[in-house]
């Protein structure tokens, strides 16, 4: 029987990092990740929780953790700006359009990106769309103006707010929660799946599934880290990442299910429908070009690619 030995360095234990708090689907997909990579020869994966995804982002690029799990709003500010196009309000339109760009032209220009910049990418994930969050009803535009709204440390978030006429609150999300509950702030945006698993669902009780902005997500390694291990337990991680269209769907019932915890616990939970979205969306659309030409970087260059292939997706569609 022949042994292969495992290099020494390969049996280190690879911390990936994460916001994902218990009780969600995003925590349950990192779980299901990391049980799928510690079945590969030599690979030991533990999870580390990060508050801040801003933190998160520079401890794996200076290898602190070997691995991330963060959304593209989380790594954007961390040196890739063009991350953060993903993120641009009211942007798509259609779910199918959605992951056709994002699983193909994005996901294969972000990966060179991040390569350069010392990350491999070693899959893409699914946190979901962002809603409005409130202390008290605040339904439609109107309600939004003056308001003390959280800014998240992204463009997306700054251009979107702003077009609300919201009075703008920048913080990072490990402070968000008690600045809900002190009043500091009194509205965010946020996806469903993660605000129900925190204190701002008691604080914060109002809901709006505005559906403005989507955040994908996705894993990353530091590339020192992972230029160590063989090109087999290489492909044995990429392979153990859950398949995306699974993740999407763990992510959408989730949702369904939580929502009717919520509201018999007594949180508001509103359903826009296409007419009461078009008044924000109006608001921000003529925002968006701008919002992209100032993203810097090489976001104009991926912004294009972007659009054509939305173009590409619209011819391919029947009657495109």
């Amino acid at each position: 029987m022949i042994a292969f030995a495992v290099p020494a360095m390969a049996q280190e234990t690879w911390k990936v990092g994460s916001a994902a708090q218990p009780g969600s689907a995003l925590l349950t997909i990192v779980e299901e990740n990391i049980a799928n990579w510690n079945k590969v020869p030599g690979v030991k994966v533990e999870r580390q929780f990060v508050a801040s995804e801003q933190e998160l982002a520079q401890q794996v690029l200076r290898g602190r953790l070997q691995m991330a799990s963060i959304s593209f709003a989380g790594i954007s500010p961390a040196g890739f700006p063009e991350a953060a196009l993903v993120n641009v309000p009211f942007l798509w339109a259609s779910e199918a359009e959605r992951n056709y760009v994002l699983d193909g032209t994005v996901w294969n220009y972000m990966t060179r990106m991040f390569e350069a910049k010392g990350l491999i990418a070693v899959g893409i994930g699914e946190v979901g769309w962002n809603g409005v969050v409130c202390k008290t009803a605040c339904m439609g535009p109107e309600a939004l103006k003056g308001l003390k709204a959280r800014v998240a440390p992204t463009p997306a978030s700054r251009m979107f707010w702003s077009a609300m006429g919201a009075n703008g609150v920048q913080m990072p999300l490990s402070e968000l929660f008690p600045a809900l509950q002190q009043g500091l702030v009194v509205a965010a945006d946020l996806p469903f799946p993660y605000y129900v698993t925190t204190p701002a669902r008691e604080s914060a009780p109002f809901y709006y599934d505005l559906r403005h902005l989507h955040h994908p997500s996705l894993v990353v390694a530091n590339k020192a880290a992972w230029d160590k291990l063989t090109p087999a337990q290489q492909q044995g991680i990429k392979a153990g990442m859950l398949p995306i269209a699974q993740q999407r769907k763990m992510v959408a019932d989730e949702i369904a299910d939580k929502v009717k915890d919520f509201r018999a616990k007594g949180g508001t939970y509103v359903e826009l429908t296409a007419a009461q979205r078009e008044p924000y969306r109006k608001l921000v659309e003529s925002r968006q070009m701008e919002l992209v030409n100032g993203m810097g970087g090489k976001s104009a260059e991926l912004f294009d690619l972007m659009q054509a292939a939305r173009r590409e997706f619209q011819q391919r569609r029947p009657g495109g």
